[in-house]
């Protein structure tokens, strides 16, 4: 991943970087639920499980991101669901995944209230494997 997003960064204009929507699932796509699970060991944790720990860290990279974020319905509370029209499925009105859905909300809280995640510079940290680094700074900002 740091290969291709600092790809991004040094072909791309700064202000594409800054504006692009941070999506990662929609109605032309798989859920991202669903993709973040068909890899798991189902042996020692549940698709499911693994699923939803991978989500956590997409969100964060999402909300921590330069851009805009974007959540398709549903994400938020676990919808799951394969290709159109699988990944249209219905609102799950009163069977919300809570955990989920306060997690969402405390990192959209978070990028809310700190400027530098919102207007921030990006500066590369590290990047090895499966561990990338970054950070967020804003000039007199929080």
């Amino acid at each position: 991943m740091g290969a291709e997003l600092m790809h991004m960064i040094e072909n791309y204009p700064q202000e594409y970087f800054y504006a692009m929507l941070n999506l990662v699932s929609s109605h032309d796509i798989e859920r991202i639920l669903t993709v973040l699970g068909e890899d798991g060991d189902t042996a020692t944790q549940s698709a499911e499980c693994i699923a939803e720990k991978r989500m956590r860290l997409m969100e964060l990279w999402q909300m921590t991101m330069p851009g805009a974020p974007c959540i398709y319905y549903g994400d938020e509370v676990g919808v799951t669901g394969k290709k159109d029209p699988d990944n249209r499925r219905t609102y799950p009105w009163g069977h919300e995944n809570t955990e989920l859905l306060e997690w969402t909300k405390r990192l959209t809280a978070l990028r809310r209230r700190t400027d530098a995640l919102q207007t921030g510079r990006f500066i590369f940290l590290y990047a090895d494997g499966d561990v990338f680094a970054y950070a967020r700074v804003i000039e007199g900002g929080r």
